[in-house]
């Protein structure tokens, strides 16, 4: 009987104790709601609430739409990376074809020296 009864009085110690963390986290939101109200000037909860949501649904938005910039910034980034290849690219072929160009000037300008004389 005394093991029953001190098994209960735990049990009822632990449900206190629940009940006492309960009441002040109800407490701290409670005050919490309250500096809300003062700040905002929103007097009703579920307005605090509402707003709240439709503060979150915009800030998921605006994050997403900053990774889509991120992506595309990603993507401008490789083909600008691309580009700059193929104008070295194409700068080194202009450069042997002007190269090509100058030894074929120089070998014609020989031959007709050549045959002037």
């Amino acid at each position: 009987m005394k093991i029953r009864l001190k098994n209960i009085q735990n049990k009822n110690k632990q449900k206190t104790h629940l009940l006492a963390n309960y009441t002040r986290n109800a407490i701290v939101v409670k005050e919490a709601f309250q500096v809300i109200k003062e700040g905002s000037g929103i007097t009703n909860i579920d307005e605090i609430v509402t707003a709240f949501i439709k503060a979150e649904e915009q800030n998921y938005a605006l994050w997403n739409y900053v990774n889509q910039l991120g992506q595309e910034c990603d993507l401008y980034e490789d083909r600008i990376s691309q580009i700059d290849k193929e104008i070295a690219h194409y700068e080194a072929l202009a450069n042997m074809n002007n190269n090509e160009l100058s030894n074929k000037v120089s070998s014609m300008t020989e031959e007709a020296e050549d045959l002037k004389k």
